[in-house]
Parts: structure tokens; C-alpha cells; sequence
């Protein structure tokens, strides 16, 4: 019974280490966003685009290679991003990971419904730091991660507070690298740095 009054003392513990203070302004809090980055528009940049970027949009070419990060939960993601000159400054966004060869979304992945803001770089909004989530765990080696050159294509619609259609896109890509990802590194401020829930 120790055992468990000590186990559910440090979880509350944990919890308390990572809770937020925020109030009904805004104000307050310790983190839960990303941190403001210095962004670029890319060369040229399009009514609307697709790409990646972990901080910032980062312009990919069609049947480029995209690293896929290993979560410090054990997880897989690809990074996404995008460009919309006309989407307000937030936009709708579905998303799914299809097979190429089949157009069937790939098994293990699901339809990503999300809503972003969109931060203005140049004159030119954009977002970035958009986790897509790919199958597999890192302690499972039977159904593992993607594997490296494994072909991808990430369609996109992208819609109006009311729902309303702005534009749809596809990106064909190749699954990259995979690389160990902190969030830390890019947010050191972060809620969970150097905490009880790190």
C-alpha cells in the first residue's frame, strides 16, 4: 500500500510540474507553445505550398526526401508545413499519408484534422512544426518504422473556419533519415525541460 501512495505521489508530482498557471487573458503559463522563430518566405513563394520545417516552412521537392523523427515517446512523426497567402491567419487543415501506388492511406497512419495559425514571414503567412503521425514504435521491431526510400504521398485540404474549401495540394515524397527528436532542442524554455515530465 506504500508502494502505491508513493507511485501515485510522484505522478501528481509530475503533473503538478508540468501544469500551466494560465489566465482567462492569456497571460501566464510556462510554455505548451512553440517558440517564436525568425522565419523566411522561400524564393517566389506560392499562393499556397507545401512543405516541412520543424520552426519555419521549408520548401521540399516533388519526390524529396523527408526525415522522420523518433519522439522521446517512442513514436514517429514526419514534420509539416506550409505557405497560404489567402488562408487567414489560421486555416482547417486535413491531412493523410497515402501509398503512392494504391492512393489508400498508409497502414498505421489516419486522417489528421488539425487547425494552425498562420505567422506572417516576409508578407508571407506560413506554418510550421505540423506533426503528421507515421505507424510503427521504436520498441516494437516487428511492425517498426517506415523504412528509408519507403515512397509517401501527403495529400492536404486545407478550409475556412466554416468549412469552407481554400485549396487542396499533394506532396510525393520519400521517407528519409530517422532522427532522434527532443523538443527540447528547439524549445529549451519548454514546459517539460528539465522537469519531472522531461
Amino acid at each position: 500500500m506504500l508502494k502505491a501512495s508513493v507511485q501515485s505521489l510522484l505522478l501528481v508530482a509530475a503533473f503538478a510540474a508540468c501544469s500551466s498557471q494560465v489566465a482567462d487573458d492569456g497571460t501566464g503559463g510556462s510554455g505548451g507553445v512553440a517558440p517564436v522563430a525568425d522565419c523566411e518566405a522561400p524564393s517566389a513563394p506560392q499562393d499556397f505550398e507545401l512543405g516541412t520545417g520543424e520552426l519555419c516552412f521549408e520548401r521540399v521537392a516533388e519526390d524529396g526526401s523527408i526525415n522522420m523523427m523518433a519522439g522521446p515517446q517512442g513514436g514517429f512523426h514526419l514534420f509539416f508545413g506550409l505557405g497560404c497567402a489567402d488562408c487567414g491567419s489560421s486555416v482547417q487543415l486535413e491531412i493523410q499519408v497515402l501509398d503512392p501506388s494504391t492512393l489508400q492511406p498508409i497502414e498505421g497512419t489516419y486522417l489528421d484534422q488539425t487547425v494552425v495559425s498562420l505567422v506572417e514571414a516576409e508578407g508571407w503567412p506560413q506554418a510550421a512544426g505540423i506533426q503528421i503521425g507515421m505507424p510503427g514504435t521504436q520498441w516494437d521491431t516487428e511492425t517498426g518504422a517506415l523504412p528509408k526510400g519507403t515512397p509517401i504521398l501527403v495529400k492536404v485540404e486545407a478550409s475556412s473556419s466554416g468549412g469552407e474549401l481554400l485549396h487542396s495540394g499533394e506532396l510525393s515524397l520519400v521517407i528519409g533519415d530517422t532522427l532522434d527528436w527532443d523538443p527540447c532542442d528547439a524549445n529549451p524554455d519548454g514546459p517539460c525541460c528539465g522537469g519531472l515530465c522531461n
